[in-house]
C-alpha cells in the first residue's frame, strides 16, 4: 500500500481511507511475504459492489493545500529571524 500511495504522491492513510470507502479487500498480514517465499495462494474473488458504492475512484494529491501557508504563519516567520538551528544546526 505504502509503495502504491508514493507512486501516486498521496499519504497511505489518504489511499487506505479510499479502498475503504469502495469497499476493496486486501490481502490478510503476511500475505506477500509467503507469496515472496514461492508458497502458491489462493485468490479470492473480489465481492460484489453494494448498491450505491461507486465504481472508480479518482485520486490526487491537493497541492494547493500543502504548499499554501497561512497568513498567520507567514507573519509569524516575517518576525522571527533566521537562526542555525531553523536549519538543523546548533544555535
Amino acid at each position: 500500500m505504502s509503495i502504491l500511495a508514493k507512486r501516486h504522491n498521496v499519504s497511505d492513510v489518504a489511499l487506505a481511507k479510499v479502498r475503504r470507502k469502495l469497499q476493496v479487500p486486501v490481502p490478510a498480514r503476511g500475505y506477500w511475504a509467503k507469496v515472496r517465499s514461492g508458497q502458491r495462494m489462493n485468490t479470492p474473488k473480489l465481492p460484489r459492489l453494494r448498491p450505491g458504492t461507486p465504481e472508480v475512484a479518482k485520486i490526487s494529491p491537493n497541492l494547493l493545500r500543502s504548499l499554501t501557508i497561512p497568513e498567520a504563519v507567514r507573519e509569524q516567520l516575517s518576525f522571527e529571524p533566521l537562526r542555525k538551528s531553523n536549519l538543523g544546526g546548533t544555535v
